[in-house]
């Protein structure tokens, strides 16, 4: 009963910074850039013009998140005060996902048993949450379909049952249609775990099954492409979009459409700029390949640790220029919101070196290896700091891991001298 009432005085909390945040930021919060082609696709399935089949390969994005803005529009209008609330809610039960995963490891004996708690705490205070909750990015609603994937996977890798891992490959394709990283997880997981415990009839199981169920969710989608399209696209089009700015030898961070030779497409139809820029991309690759391998430790460094500005999206502003204006209301703020990252990040590496340490890697190796398999990722293809907040979910486990450990630690240390102090006290 106890941890109940705890779990549930989490959540209030979680659910109360969410929605204060909403209230109090509500007005300031704009949809541009990105946000702003999902808008529009959203709107457009809500008035039922269904998915655009002109103007470029099509699709350039994947349906999950417009579907759900459209979803949201139907009932409440275009409104994008309405998806940041339902986006809200969303981010405000992560606290009890990451309950529920942990509490799977308690359970099982392989984590003390106050790390669920622990771990549902710092989910509930750790800030990216609840700023993202305020874009119509699909970065929320990615992170709870990823979560809830993976409390079915840390059931799979603790019981070994098939029936958690079609849950996972279920769960793992819906997170697809949203964002197509993890698509092939399954398949990098049941690598790991080959490599790892040398059973190779139990990964092939799990990444039949796994990856199997994750292709049945996407195929009406690729179907649908088959049809309208009258080629094979899984889930998106432009696949080179990204491998462009990482090839480019003059360091492309951002779209800067007046910089050549982006100046020069920028006014082409859609279709025959893309094709430019997937011609322009493997030129590079194969004029460049020494500058592209040597660029991956940087954008690994990008993913994780560079430009906070995209984790904490109201202070778009960098330290540096609020230095300069002597802001210092707002350089204090910011460096506040990136240093609690980056106490998480440390965290959350501690960790996974404890858990590795301590041979837990039975359990935890799937917590790890989402990180790892973003990290391979976004250092062959574009980085930027936003993407590794799906992973966070899980380092926030592992942080939790390393810090409930600490604290087991010097109270098994001070046992001793409690008990001189008890024995001197007769």
């Amino acid at each position: 009963m106890t941890s109940r009432r705890a779990l549930a005085a989490v959540f209030l909390v979680s659910l109360a910074l969410n929605l204060s945040y909403l209230v109090a930021f509500g007005n300031r919060l704009t949809v541009h850039g990105d946000a702003e082609a999902y808008d529009k696709m959203g709107i457009d399935l809500a008035q039922g013009e269904g998915f655009p089949t002109t103007g470029g390969l099509q699709p350039k994005r994947e349906p999950g998140y417009p579907i759900f803005l459209a979803a949201v529009y139907m009932v409440a209008g275009h409104a994008p005060t309405a998806v940041r609330a339902v986006q809200a809610l969303l981010a405000s039960t992560l606290c009890l996902l990451v309950f529920l995963l942990a509490r799977q490891l308690a359970r099982a004996g392989t984590v003390p048993a106050s790390l669920p708690i622990v771990a549902a705490a710092l989910t509930a205070g750790y800030p990216p949450f609840i700023f993202y909750g305020g874009e119509l990015m699909r970065e929320t609603v990615f992170t709870w379909l990823t979560l809830l994937a993976f409390v079915a996977l840390t059931a799979a890798v603790l019981e070994g049952r098939l029936r958690h891992a079609v849950i996972f490959g279920a769960a793992s394709g819906l997170a697809a249609l949203v964002d197509a990283r993890l698509m092939y997880f399954p398949v990098f997981f049941g690598i790991v775990t080959l490599v790892a415990w040398r059973d190779w009839r139990r990964s092939l199981r799990f990444v039949a099954v796994s990856f199997g169920l994750a292709l049945l969710v996407v195929l009406p989608w690729a179907v649908r492409n088959y049809v309208v399209l009258h080629r094979f696209v899984l889930l998106t089009a432009s696949p080179y979009k990204g491998l462009w700015l990482v090839t480019n030898p003059d360091e492309f961070l951002e779209w800067d459409w007046e910089r050549e030779p982006l100046k020069s497409l920028r006014w082409l139809p859609p279709e025959e700029r893309d094709r430019a820029l997937s011609r322009l991309a493997v030129e590079n690759l194969v004029a460049h390949p020494g500058t592209y391998l040597a660029s991956m430790p940087a954008r690994f460094i990008r993913l994780w640790t560079g430009g906070h500005s995209e984790v904490v999206p109201p202070l778009k502003r960098s330290l540096a220029s609020g230095v300069a204006t002597r802001d210092w209301d707002y350089v204090a703020v910011k460096s506040l919101f990136v240093g609690l990252n980056f106490v998480y990040l440390v965290g959350g590496i501690i960790g996974a070196v404890l858990c590795l340490k301590r041979g837990g890697a039975r359990w935890g190796l799937h917590l790890i290896a989402f990180g790892v398999y973003l990290s391979i990722l976004h250092s062959l293809l574009f980085a930027t700091p936003r993407y590794h907040l799906p992973a966070m979910p899980l380092m926030i486990v592992l942080f939790a891991f390393a810090a409930t450990s600490w604290l087991g630690a010097r109270r098994t240390a001070r046992e001793p001298l409690r008990a001189v102090a008890r024995v001197a006290s007769r």
